[in-house]
């Protein structure tokens, strides 16, 4: 008794804003689902359309980790979306850098920066 820990937890609004019909659509792939999910949440909220794990090749906006085997689905992505957004949730190792460096991406360099995962999502909706 008297003992033990407090927590505060501080949330923004949400924002029922949507976009029209034909909106932008997003695919995440990514293996943290707590993650993926909260991508998720983020996007819809913003009018776009999104699908979890599934093939990107439907989609305009790409949220995907910079492994290496996801380097070469994203030149194939790539060359059938030239105009669309691919978004990195962490850094690419040295050794797949250049790769993905070449399909010109967003980057979330910290995935557990809350603000950096908003700006780069802001960014992909708006490109």
């Amino acid at each position: 008794l008297g003992k033990g820990t407090t927590v505060e937890l501080l949330l923004p609004v949400a924002s029922h804003e949507t976009q029209p019909a034909g909106a932008r659509a997003a695919v995440i792939t990514l293996t943290d689902e707590r993650a993926a999910i909260l991508i998720q949440h983020l996007l819809e909220d913003s009018g776009v359309r999104t699908a979890l794990g599934t093939d990107p090749t439907s989609a305009d906006i790409w949220i995907a980790e910079p492994t290496d085997v996801q380097a070469g689905r994203g030149r194939v992505w790539r060359k059938r979306h030239p105009q669309g957004v691919l978004v990195l949730f962490g850094k690419p190792s040295n050794r797949s850098a250049r790769s993905w460096k070449s399909l010109h991406p967003l980057t979330i360099e910290d995935p557990d920066d809350l603000d950096a995962i908003r700006a780069a999502l802001s960014c992909a909706i708006s490109t």
